[in-house]
C-alpha cells in the first residue's frame, strides 16, 4: 500500500563538481516516493536544448506548485560541464550540482535522496563546453504538487 505520510525534505546541495565517469546504459538507483495520485499534479518528463554557455529554463511548475525531481538524463556533444540551478522568484540562480564531461556522454542521473523545490521556484541548467560552442541536452523526471495536496 502506498504512504500517505510525506516528510519534509530539505534541497540537495552538492559544493564540489562531480565527474560523469558512469557508463551510457548502466542503471542507478533511483529513489521514487510512493505518492497518492490525488496529490500528483503533473508527472511528465520536461526536456530543454542547453545552448553553449546560456541559462535555460528547464521546468516552470504551475502558479502555487512545488517540483519533486527523482532523476535527471543528460547528455553532451563535447567535454564541459552541466549546472543545475534552483531559480528563486524573481530571477535569483542557486546552483544544485555542478556535472563534469570529459567528452560526448549521455548519463541517467539518479538521485539518492528526494530533491523538492520550494513553491514556485524553476529547474534552470546550462551547459559550457570547453572549446567551441557544443549543446548538451537534459530532460528532468519528476512531478508537481499542489498546495491542498501537500502537506507542509
Amino acid at each position: 500500500m502506498p504512504s500517505t505520510s510525506h516528510t519534509t525534505r530539505s534541497p540537495l546541495s552538492i559544493e564540489e563538481p562531480i565527474t560523469v565517469e558512469q557508463p551510457v546504459g548502466e542503471n542507478l538507483n533511483v529513489k521514487v516516493d510512493n505518492f497518492p495520485a490525488q496529490d500528483i499534479f503533473q508527472n511528465t518528463p520536461h526536456y530543454a536544448q542547453l545552448n553553449h554557455n546560456t541559462l535555460t529554463v528547464v521546468w516552470t511548475p504551475f502558479s502555487g506548485s512545488k517540483m519533486h525531481m527523482v532523476s535527471f538524463v543528460i547528455s553532451v556533444d563535447a567535454a564541459g560541464y552541466v549546472e543545475i540551478f534552483d531559480r528563486t522568484p524573481p530571477a535569483t540562480d542557486t546552483r544544485i550540482v555542478r556535472l563534469d564531461f570529459s567528452e560526448k556522454k549521455a548519463v541517467p542521473f539518479g538521485l539518492n535522496t528526494d530533491l523538492d523545490f520550494d513553491w514556485d521556484h524553476v529547474l534552470v541548467a546550462r551547459f559550457i563546453g570547453d572549446a567551441g560552442t557544443p549543446t548538451g541536452y537534459i530532460t528532468a523526471i519528476g512531478h508537481e504538487h499542489t498546495p491542498a495536496n501537500y502537506p507542509s
